[in-house]
């Protein structure tokens, strides 16, 4: 996601808009369990703060598809975040993780963006917030049946404190 920040550098704009969209490698979120993947919608705001500094503001949005961490049923999540950088001309020795260096008139936002993304990818996916799972013992699916598995798998060396509270 290159943007030619020409026109604003040399002063003929004062802000300038970017509207981007592009897709997502499914094969880069597996870690994640992402099942497919929307294509990523970007839209930038440059504004110059002076003639060597300006701000750059990201909003973007996409649709990802991700296994439930209970019962491994697909489940669609948009996610979606703003953050802000400051954009530099010259690469100085203190420059903090929050400030990119412009160069030959361009910026990629493709390492910000991802890297953003993945940081608001949520911990535990939910198909819904009362997702029974799966059964431990016979695989089933306990939002849609109930499985006739018993409960009582004790194992034979732990048996006798089986009734140690009754």
């Amino acid at each position: 996601m290159l943007l030619n920040l020409a026109k604003i550098i040399n002063g003929k704009v004062v802000a300038e808009e970017f509207d981007l969209e592009t897709s997502l490698n499914v094969n880069d979120l597996n870690e994640q369990d992402v099942v497919n993947a929307s294509s990523i919608k970007v839209h930038a705001y440059i504004k110059a703060q002076d003639s060597n500094k300006f701000l750059l503001t990201v909003n973007y949005s996409c649709d990802l598809v991700f296994k439930c961490s209970r019962c491994l049923e697909e489940t669609k999540k948009t996610i979606s975040n703003s953050f802000e950088r400051e954009l530099l001309l010259k690469s100085f020795d203190d420059t903090s993780e929050d400030v990119m260096v412009i160069s030959n008139n361009l910026i990629d936002l493709t390492e910000v963006v991802m890297e953003d993304l993945y940081l608001n990818f949520p911990n535990k996916v939910l198909c819904s917030p009362d997702c029974n799972g799966l059964c431990s013992m016979c695989g089933a699916n306990l939002n849609y049946e109930s499985c006739g598995c018993l409960e009582d798998n004790v194992d034979p060396r732990l048996a006798g404190l089986k009734d140690f509270f009754k």
